[in-house]
């Protein structure tokens, strides 16, 4: 006789099915995988899934035999990525084509000790295709597990020292002992790249009884950190002071400077805040003439963003914001009793590659300044011309120019030279042409003309050297300067080396009034910039040889028989030699000399600083150079 089964066999049953059925709704929906080496699991390894089309993140931490489970993971592409301190990240697309697949991913992670040697595959390039998300949380569990370390790991520790003496007569009316040095310290502290340099410079006359003692200094000190999360933050502190002709007074300059800067995967991120602080300094040379103050404190704010928005496209915007206080005591300094003292510009700019061969740039400039607001919309465009040539254009006009500017020298900008020769800052029109030849993406020759036309005041200074404070122009309101640039690599033979950069500029068209002067005047300037450094690589010898010549006038405007006014004409021959003496044998270190020599002429008519046309000033040096 059949039998049919009981009500507790039919419930054991479907108890037993259910339970069979339990494992597979589980696997649903997971991806899963297991993190190891290319011998063994890695335990307590962090791993993310990063969605890159809504940007969420998702983490989990593998168990003891390596392995993890993501649950449920949305459809979309992800970026996985594996982490363990001491190991190269590993880093995977997935794709998901529904939020139920089941899906299974190892990850297998090289010890980044060993990863060393293949540039390819090191630490700091893996990590350079992390997303920002998932890089700030590796960078907490780096930090976590270096603190729980017993002690910092120092590498690649590099030293250097530099050390000078000479004579100089070009800084003052006397000839002057000139003495100094320079030291350098780069280290790699857990994975953090640390740069320290200082220089000292000291000047001091010999005593005279019929002259005053002249004596003056310039030093800097730089801390530079860059490395995690691919931040990099840098100091910059200068200091320098110098008695005057007369040694009744001291001009200084002091500046603070503070910058950080994030380079992300596509986009990029800095600000930098600067403190500036200046007794009798922007007012010596043509400044004396020009009716600048005696002393400024000015404060300076930057920043900007840029990132790519597409393959094709760029776009940057950012902010500059400056705020100077005067030591004013002429009042004829000030215009209608306000001196404006505080500038905000705001920024944007992109470009788009039409086609792979032409690139289309524009922006815009706004400017607040003294209660008005200007906008300059800019327009470029680069073509590439076959493999190696390329041309580029670019113009700007600001759409509002304030005619208060031109009545009288009060706020103005610094700038130096080299940092200097686009279409950016202080320009009420700008018109730009350039054409290069690249080789290897290297720019081999360039060919340039560059016309500006100002809208503040800028002193702009040619030289970098404390003690060169003579070397600058004061540019006005409403001066156009065209120039021409020139730049050219090229190697003369298989072991020689050099480089031609040239600028000219000449113009002017500024009306100003001097601080002694009723009647207005004309501003004109005139500047020849060259230099050509040659490399001798068989025998390690450098030859840099410099030229410049600055000149500035002032010419009156009315009828009257008034000659015009020479606010500056200079010119500087720079000859400098250096040679490695590793060519001598083999070193322990790598030791290096250097020999500067300067030849000086020009006038300068600034009281007691005043210099003879035909006087021949020079400064010639010497030093010995060290690096472990």
């Amino acid at each position: 006789m059949r039998r049919f089964p009981t009500s507790q066999s039919v419930a054991a049953l479907i108890a037993a099915l259910v339970m069979c059925a339990l494992p597979a709704a589980a696997d649903e929906g997971v991806v899963s995988g297991q993190v190891r080496t290319a011998s063994h699991p890695l335990p307590a390894s962090q791993v993310y899934a990063y969605q890159l089309a809504d940007l969420t993140l998702r983490k989990a931490t593998t168990d003891e035999a390596g392995r993890f489970a993501f649950k449920s993971l949305p459809a979309g592409l992800y970026k996985i990525v594996a982490f363990k301190p001491g190991f190269v990240p590993g880093v995977a697309l997935l794709t998901r084509a529904s939020a139920k697949a089941v899906q299974i991913l190892d990850v297998e992670l090289r010890d980044q000790g060993a990863a060393a040697a293949d540039s390819a595959a090191d630490f700091w390039t893996v990590r350079q295709q992390i997303p920002t998300d998932v890089l700030r949380d590796i960078d907490f569990a780096l930090a976590a597990d270096e603190s729980a370390g017993s002690s910092p790991r120092i590498d690649n520790l590099r030293a250097g020292v530099r050390a000078v003496t000479g004579v100089d007569s070009m800084a003052t009316a006397q000839t002057a002992q000139l003495s100094g040095g320079e030291v350098e310290l780069a280290s790699e502290i857990d994975n953090v790249n640390v740069d320290v340099s200082g220089s000292y410079l000291a000047l001091e006359a010999a005593r005279d009884l019929h002259l005053p003692a002249t004596d003056g200094y310039s030093q800097t000190l730089s801390v530079d950190v860059s490395g995690v999360g691919a931040n990099r933050i840098r100091m910059t502190t200068v200091d320098n002071s110098l008695s005057t002709a007369s040694g009744k007074e001291r001009m200084g300059l002091q500046s603070q400077r503070l910058s950080w800067s994030r380079d992300g995967e596509r986009h990029r991120s800095q600000v930098a805040a600067q403190y500036t602080e200046e007794d009798n300094f922007y007012a010596r040379g043509g400044g004396s003439r020009l009716a600048l103050p005696p002393g400024s404190r000015a404060w300076n704010l930057e920043g900007s963003y840029s990132t790519d928005i597409s393959e094709r496209s760029t776009m940057e915007a950012g902010f500059r914001y400056r705020d100077r206080v005067f030591e004013l005591v002429h009042n004829d300094l000030l215009l209608n009793g306000v001196l404006p003292q505080e500038r905000v510009e705001v920024f944007g700019r992109g470009g788009t590659s039409l086609v792979p061969a032409v690139l289309v740039e524009y922006g815009v400039y706004s400017t607040m300044r003294d209660g008005t607001l200007s906008f300059m919309p800019q327009g470029g465009l680069v073509m590439r011309l076959g493999d190696s040539w390329r041309a580029s254009t670019s113009a700007g006009v600001k759409m509002h120019d304030d005619p208060l500017e031109a009545r009288r020298v009060n706020d103005f900008h610094t700038a130096y030279f080299r940092d200097y020769a686009s279409c950016e800052r202080a320009t009420a029109e700008c018109y730009q042409v350039v054409l290069a030849r690249f080789v290897d993406d290297q720019e081999k020759l360039s060919i340039g003309a560059l016309h500006r036309r100002f809208d503040e005041t800028l002193r702009l200074q040619f030289d970098q050297n404390f003690f060169n404070y003579r070397e600058n122009l004061q540019l006005v309101h409403g001066d156009a300067v065209p120039e021409l640039q020139i730049a050219l690599t090229q190697r003369l033979s298989p072991t020689i080396l050099a480089r031609l950069e040239s600028n000219l500029g000449a113009g002017g068209g500024g009306i100003l009034t001097l601080a002694d002067r009723e009647h207005g005047y004309e501003n004109e300037v005139r500047y020849f910039v060259t230099s050509l450094d040659t490399q001798f690589e068989r025998s390690a010898t450098g030859v840099f040889v410099a030229f410049h010549q600055l000149e500035q006038r002032l010419s009156p405007l009315d009828d009257q028989p008034r000659p015009a006014e020479q606010i500056l004409e200079l010119e500087r021959l720079q000859l400098m030699l250096t040679q490695d003496l590793a060519v001598l044998g083999d070193l322990a270190a790598d030791w290096a000399v250097q020999l500067n020599m300067e030849l000086s002429r020009g006038f300068v008519p600034t009281g007691g600083d005043a210099t003879l046309a035909d006087e021949i000033r020079s400064r010639i040096t010497g030093g010995l150079a060290v690096r472990f």
